[in-house]
């Protein structure tokens, strides 16, 4: 029985520590590479579609659709922040981003029934308010402008 316990506690050990240095490498800027744990694209679009379509009660075919405009819009990110980088492409990036979110939310709305959309602007909402209140309790930090 001991045994089988000290190994059930080594498995669960080893599994945990693998699940940990998932990393991926990230270049930043000129040459240098980083290594950050931040999911994949296909991993942030899996988990965010799916707290959407709990707290939207999305059917089978908008999580879906829901799934591959997250899918989409996270790449489109990643683009955007490897091919303009730098101070003087940050107008540009600004623009893209801007662009890309557009796009989101024309795409998510002509998904969402009008309740779901009007129930999901009111989740953004919260989010918003509660980052703006995580930047205000932040010790000397710069305010967005």
């Amino acid at each position: 029985m001991r045994k089988l316990f000290i190994a059930t506690v080594a498995f669960l050990s080893v599994s945990t520590a693998i699940a940990q240095t998932n990393t991926t490498t990230v270049k930043t800027g000129k040459n240098q590479k980083q290594t950050s744990n931040r999911p994949t694209v296909e991993v942030r679009a899996e988990r965010s579609a799916q707290h959407l379509k709990t707290d939207l009660a999305l059917t089978e075919d908008q999580y879906t659709k829901v799934y591959n405009l997250k899918l989409k819009t996270y790449k489109g990110i990643e683009d955007i922040k490897a091919n303009m980088q730098g101070e003087a492409k940050k107008a540009e990036r600004k623009a893209a981003f801007v662009k890309l979110h557009g796009e989101y939310r024309s795409e998510l709305k002509s998904t969402l029934t009008a309740d779901q959309f009007t129930k999901w602007e009111a989740l953004v909402k919260v989010q918003q308010d509660r980052m703006i209140k995580g930047w205000e309790q932040q010790p000397n930090s710069k305010q967005a402008d």
